[in-house]
Formats: structure tokens, C-alpha cells, sequence
């Protein structure tokens, strides 16, 4: 799984459609809810400081939907959430090289702004000291070049 740095409350939100098939504390994950998606992948959001509360067992969420907030419950040393993805099977897969289908774009009016408020976060991250390079989306590479670099 991934681990993302996340102010405890932030809001957790689901990755695509789906069927809560967990709610419920976790062993060392603590808070953990599950959602089985119609691709037949499982996601998992763990170390969770609460639930929403009319996510249940069952309950059928939308992408973007609000499931829980960032915690650092189970054995976690910080705030964080951490993601995974799996196959129905149980197979654990890397979130990040998963080649998954397109999601709604950001819509033409909002790119802009969107494309800004990105490099501007990822600038933020990459002055962590120590922290290395952080991995660029081929989207905020182009709205670099196109804005020639300058920051």
C-alpha cells in the first residue's frame, strides 16, 4: 500500500464507485473501511479517525464520495492515510503502477486553476528536506513547459 501525509480530519474519499464491504476497526490498520469496486478490485483506507457515519456495511458509494477522515488509529505514528489496492482474490496490488481506466476530466473552465494549485503543492512537497523528488503527472509537466517552467 501507499501511505499519503494527511492533517488528522482530513476528508477521505472514495476512488470509484463501489460497495462498503468493511467498516470496522482493523487490528493494526485501526479504522478501516473497504470497498469492493465492479472491476472486481478491493480498495482499503486505513488508520481512519472516524467513519462518516451513514457509510454502513453495504452502503453504495460514488467516486469522490466522502467515506471517513484521516486519523492515525491501529498502529500509526502520524497522521496519515494509507491505500491499497487488491484483486478480488486478495492479491495485493502497487496503486500507483495500476493502469486503471480515465476518470471524469477536470472540466476545460477549472484546468487552470487546477493545473496551478498542483505545482504548487508539489513544489510545497518538494521542499521537504530529504524528502526526494516527487513523481509528475505528464499533465503538470505539460502546464510547466506551457508556462515555461517559471514558478
Amino acid at each position: 500500500g501507499v501511505d499519503y501525509a494527511a492533517d488528522v480530519g482530513a476528508e477521505i474519499m472514495a476512488t470509484s464507485d463501489g460497495v462498503v464491504i468493511h467498516r470496522a476497526w482493523k487490528g493494526t490498520f485501526g479504522n478501516t473501511v473497504e470497498i469492493q469496486h465492479p472491476n472486481g478490485f478491493v480498495t482499503r483506507y486505513a488508520h481512519l479517525s472516524r467513519f462518516r457515519s451513514d457509510v454502513q456495511l453495504g452502503t453504495r458509494v460514488k467516486q469522490s464520495e466522502i467515506i471517513g477522515y484521516v486519523g492515525m488509529s491501529g498502529q500509526a505514528t502520524g497522521s496519515h492515510l494509507h491505500y491499497e489496492m487488491m484483486k478480488r482474490n486478495g492479491e495485493h496490488m502497487d496503486p500507483l503502477a495500476v493502469d486503471l481506466p480515465a476518470g471524469d476530466p477536470v472540466p476545460s473552465d477549472d484546468q487552470v486553476r487546477w493545473g496551478e494549485e498542483m505545482i504548487t503543492r508539489v513544489d510545497l512537497l518538494e521542499s521537504i528536506p530529504g524528502a526526494g523528488p516527487v513523481r509528475r503527472a505528464d499533465a503538470l509537466q505539460s502546464l510547466d513547459d506551457k508556462h515555461g517552467g517559471a514558478r
